[in-house]
């Protein structure tokens, strides 16, 4: 399982999300993608950032909800133990 957070320099929201899937979710892999290195990535993310992404499919963005996320890396981090 992968968790993949669209992000960019200087974002708040996205640093937040990052520490939170760091502390609370050790055992599961966490991708940054910086969306400024990317033309299309900016173009379709520039106001949505942090997006999240589990096994490649989008499941929130901005302010996901902690406790939606929460939910859905709780049944992943079992399977890392």
């Amino acid at each position: 399982m992968l968790v993949t957070i669209y992000t960019k320099p200087d974002c708040p929201l996205c640093e937040k999300a990052e520490q939170l899937l760091k502390n609370r979710f050790p055992k599961i892999p966490v991708e940054k993608i910086n969306i400024e290195l990317s033309p299309e990535l900016s173009h379709e993310y520039h106001d949505k950032i942090p997006v999240f992404f589990l096994n490649g499919a989008e499941i929130g963005y901005w302010r996901l909800p902690i406790k939606k996320l929460e939910n859905i890396l709780a049944g992943l981090d079992n399977n890392f133990d």
